[in-house]
Formats: C-alpha cells, structure tokens, sequence
C-alpha cells in the first residue's frame, strides 16, 4: 500500500503536503445531560484549552417531526439555520455550525468559555425538547383556533354580553390574534378602543401564554378592574394560577390547552428548574409545556446562566421560512455530506476544513488526523463525491496522470482512511471488505 507522501508526491501543482499524522492531543470529552428526559449521550463536548466543540446528536423519529411539515428541505439543516438565526450568537460571535447529515449531528466550535459552554447546553436541551414536543401552527390553523376561541368565549359569555365587550391585545403575536377576532365577532371600532370606565369587562388575547410574564407586565400598565384573559394557548395550571393571583382576572380561556410535560419524579422536576427555572416572581408558572411555534413567532425560550448567574435567552430553533419572527442566519453553516453510496464517517469521527487543510478528530481514541495538500483536497472531494469512481473521473480532469495510476491512489487513501477507523464502508454498495 502506498503511503500518503507517495501519492502526494506525484501531484506536482502541490509542493507543501504533511503525512496524515495520528496524535493523542490534550483533549476533555464530557458528556452532558442537564436535561431529565434525554440520552446523556445525545450531547458532546470536546475541549481543547479554550477550543470546544459542542456536539447534538439525533435520531430519525425526532427528525421525522420535521418532514412531516413538509418544508423543502432536509430537516437537520431546517434544524441548523433556525438555531444559526438565534439573536444570542452575538455573545459568541466566532461560533460556527457543522452538519452532518449521516449519523445527524450538529456541531458548534469555537472559542468559548464556561459561560458559553452553558448557553450550548441549554440550546441542546431546548432543541431535544422541541423535536420531542413540537406542535407547529400554521396560518391555516390560526383561523380555525379563532373560531375555536369564540365560541368558548360566546359559552360563557354569551354573543349579547360579548357586543359590549371591549378587546385588546398583548403585542405582537396577540395584534394577528386581535385582527382575526375582530372580524369573527363583527366587532365595533368602540371596542378596540380604551374603555370609558374601569369596571367595563377587557378581553385581553394572545397568541400563547406559558409562564404569564407578558400578561403581569400587562396589568401592571392597565388600571382596568374588568379583565378576561384569552391566549389562542395556554395550560390549564398557568389559567387556575392566574384567577387565584390577579383579584383583577374575571376569567381565562383558552382555545387549546398545552398539558405539562414535567416529570414526576422530584429529582427530574429539580433538573430542569436549574436550567430554566426563573427567578422572576411576575411568571404565574415556571412549568414545562409542549414546545410550541406558530409561523409568525417562536415564543421565547429563556434560561437561568448558572455561571453568570443572569437570566439569558432566547435560543431559537426554527428558520425564517418557518417563523417569520425569526431573522438571518448569523453565524457559518458547513454541511458536511454524506458518502452514501460506499462509505459513512465513523459516528465518533467530527472535522474542521481550514483554507488548506482538515482536521479529524476520533473522540473516542482522541487519535488526531491532519491532511494537507493532496490528501486534504482527495477527502473533500470524497466528501462531494461520494465514492471512488466519481472521485476519479473528478482527479482525471484536473490532473496531469495517467488513470492507472490515480485508480490505485485514491484506493490506498481510502484504505488508509478506513484502516484508521475514519470512514466505515455501506455494505450494501461497497466493494472494500470490512
């Protein structure tokens, strides 16, 4: 088998190249769990003094709540660009993204500290959790929860009593609420006014509740003494909590209940109250709901910092196309591709592509693997692809070497790769033994 300087020491247009080279460098990999309902294993972090990279694995079935929306695209970079659009990427600002499509992963690196550290931490758990729980609505289903709204609230309080009514909302996401209601109720302009007196009954509407904040900030503005709060959602605990606080709160009603998603069991409860317990008194319930996004606003997802000790946020999990809330992507995505045809990267196996050369990590055996020159651009061209004999029509048209030649090339590279455990073969379609 011929070695990596010996084939790159047949393409001339290269005149520097180093031997892939396997080292033991001083790495930390920790597997983290803050989260109660996940494998501890689903998330990563290797560190390497103060570079880290923060890896999230997933499974098809989480993937499989994503397809089914039927968004054009593959669901892991769906996943990637409304995480790289999160408005808390200005707190590290060098940060990229790397997905890997086969096995799913997405990988953060960058320089960070432990503060940081927390916020990825938080971002895997918020992501698991959404894959988990998400409920996703559209604006097709916004008009059906309206109507699903008004006539809970023409059952309690009946079409005449609701002519009288005045009605306001919670901005932003209550205005599209407010619109749609408007019109469902063949409302006056009256009554989308301030109310003349105190004690006239205020229909207060918002796309979801989930701890309450917004709507404590909302009394605290308004001296009304008349109030009947109607999120589109809501869970029945965040409702019976507010009626029993607020004096002011006629009634809650909501057109969809969200049910907890707490566990049971005390130990479980105490974890997620450290990550996303908050310490604000004006929250009516600090529980755990389904997670939920409409296709106008991704509703805030905010978390305790255990080391700068801050309530920080909001991560967000979904792209612009699928929240119209959501903005840009803000930091680099590199979508590592699959070699689906003959061979898969070994799943403990993750890259870094500099201008002229690649870094693999094993997190396992901690081996460290540089290419440089030929060897670094036969792996991206590997990458691209796919298997050998598109890779070698690829290195025909741009190299002055006889086919022969570069057939038995690329086949020792690759077996090199394969003999270092850095890529396993497809069964099915290759022709290299295992």
């Amino acid at each position: 088998m011929l070695s990596i300087q010996q084939i790159d020491s047949r393409y001339r247009t290269h005149s520097t190249f180093k031997n892939v080279i396997g080292t033991r460098p001083e790495l930390r990999v920790i597997y983290v769990c803050k989260n109660p309902f996940y494998l501890t294993r689903e998330i990563k972090i290797l560190i390497e003094g103060s570079f880290v990279r923060f890896s999230c694995y997933f499974t098809n079935p989480e993937l499989d709540r994503i397809s089914a929306l039927n968004f054009p695209d593959h669901p892991l970079l769906i996943i990637a660009r409304g995480i790289a659009s999160s408005p808390l990427w200005s707190m590290m600002p060098e940060a990229e993204l790397r997905v890997r499509l086969s096995p799913p992963e997405i990988t953060v690196s960058g320089h960070f500290d432990a503060a940081d550290i927390a916020r990825l931490n938080a971002l895997a758990w918020q992501t698991k959790h959404a894959l988990h729980t998400l409920r996703y609505v559209r604006y097709t289903d916004l008009e059906e929860d309206c109507c699903l709204l008004v006539s809970r609230l023409t059952e309690q309080f009946g079409p005449d009593h609701l002519k009288k009514y005045y009605f306001t909302c919670i901005p932003r996401g209550g205005l599209i609420v407010l619109g749609i209601l408007s019109y469902l109720l063949n409302l006056e302009r009256w009554q989308l006014e301030p109310p003349p007196f105190p004690d006239v009954p205020v229909v207060v509407v918002d796309d979801c509740a989930l701890t309450g904040k917004r709507f404590a900030e909302f009394l605290e503005k308004n001296q009304s003494e008349n109030f009947i709060f109607a999120p589109l959602y809501s869970s029945p605990e965040l409702r019976s909590a507010i009626e029993v606080r607020e004096q002011r709160v006629r009634a809650c009603i909501s057109a969809h209940d969200l049910a907890s998603c707490m566990d049971s069991i005390e130990e479980d409860q105490r974890a997620f109250q450290e990550i996303f317990g908050s310490p604000d008194k004006s929250d009516y319930w600090n529980g755990l709901t389904g997670y939920l996004c409409f296709a106008w606003n991704e509703p805030s997802f905010v978390f305790l910092n255990p080391v700068t000790k801050k309530v920080e946020g909001n991560w967000t999990i979904f792209p612009h196309e699928m929240c119209l809330k959501n903005g840009p992507v803000r930091i680099p995505i590199r979508v590592q591709q699959d070699i689906r045809m003959e061979f898969c990267v070994a799943e403990d196996v993750v890259t870094i592509h500099d201008d002229d050369s690649v870094t693999i990590d094993n997190l396992v055996t901690r081996d460290r693997y540089v290419l440089k020159g030929i060897a670094a651009e036969m792996w991206n061209a590997l990458m691209e692809c796919g298997n050998q004999e598109a890779l070698l029509t690829k290195f025909v048209n741009e190299y002055d070497i006889d086919q022969i030649t570069l057939k038995g090339d690329i086949s020792d590279f690759i077996r090199n790769l394969l003999s270092r455990g850095i890529l396993k073969t497809n069964k099915r379609d290759s022709l290299y033994p295992t």
